[in-house]
């Protein structure tokens, strides 16, 4: 395992184990380390305080270099979630995922985080010379003999655009309107004319290849022409609406002359999941409901954690 960056970050889900969650960390002189802890058990081994304490003793610092964060390792997508947004904030360093010690579908998580195309992080499989004890009172494994690295298999994430408008989906839903496929196409708008970063399928509907003048009036659908009104719907369905409902994250039903929009829990998972593309968004979603008045808000599994550097 070669480390060529500035910092060598590991992020660790942590379940039943001690000597596979340390002795690589030792073994490869982890500058800084995450700990991610099952957030399903009410009761925490006595073995974690000894894992911190020899992290401790090592160099670590709670808060600064070691980080004890909770997750649900029940859901997969979580996980997978909480490592590409950790990966992302430390892009340029080397990150390794340790995918043996928490649970099976955490394992599941943590590799699927790794395999993102956008997230550059190691995946590894430490080894256990024995398995004896189930796991409460004493780790469920003990020894180290080294780890596997797994191989790298890239899976196509969806682009940031994309991810944007699951974002507006998921906060417009939580309020008393409807979702159409006009509220996608006003927040784009909205959302390219305020990001450093606008959305690519906003600037055919406005024909601009460079972010918009902020010292310029918003263009809105309904300053629109009627030939660059079906434009707009042209690109909202073929960037955005058609890519999400053929893999499942929107589902669109029709109701008199418009379609309604609604969020798929496969959608909602893969939000949670590759957020990290857009904190930006997600930061401008919640300035623009803070007042309440459509009675729309940033759900916490949305915002929560999120650094704002990323």
């Amino acid at each position: 395992m070669l480390f060529m960056h500035s910092d060598r970050v590991h992020i660790v889900p942590v379940r039943f184990e001690h000597d596979r969650v340390v002795e690589p960390l030792l073994k490869y002189r982890a500058d800084i380390v995450y700990l991610l802890y099952d957030s399903r058990h009410d009761t925490r081994p006595e073995y974690y305080d000894t894992l911190e304490t020899t992290l401790e003793a090592e160099g670590l610092h709670h808060g600064e270099t070691l980080h004890r964060l909770e997750c649900n390792h029940g859901d997969p997508y979580e996980v997978f979630g909480l490592v590409t947004t950790l990966a992302a904030e430390h892009d340029g360093d080397d990150v390794a995922v340790n995918v043996a010690t928490g649970s099976k579908l955490a394992a599941i998580g943590a590799a699927m985080g790794c395999m993102d195309e956008d997230t550059d992080a190691q995946a590894y499989f430490p080894h256990a010379a024995d398995r004896a004890f189930d796991g409460h009172v004493e780790p469920a494994t003990s020894s180290y003999e080294g780890e596997t690295e797994l191989l790298d298999y890239p899976i196509q994430s969806p682009a940031r655009q994309q991810v944007a408008m699951l974002a507006v989906i998921a906060v417009e839903q939580t309020g008393t309107a409807q979702v159409k496929k006009r509220t996608l196409i006003d927040h784009g708008l909205w959302l390219s004319s305020i990001l450093d970063h606008p959305l690519a399928f906003t600037t055919q509907i406005v024909d601009a290849d460079t972010p918009p003048d902020p010292h310029e009036e918003l263009v809105q659908f309904s300053d629109l022409t009627s030939n660059k009104k079906k434009g707009a719907y042209g690109s909202l369905g073929t960037y955005i609406t058609t890519p999400l409902l053929d893999r499942g994250y929107i589902s669109i039903e029709e109701h008199g002359r418009s379609d309604i929009i609604t969020l798929t829990p496969t959608g909602e998972k893969t939000l949670q999941a590759f957020r990290h593309k857009i904190t930006d968004v997600i930061r401008a979603l919640e300035s623009k409901h803070d007042s309440g008045a459509t009675g729309a808000v940033v759900p916490s599994w949305l915002s929560d954690g999120l650094d704002e550097t990323v």
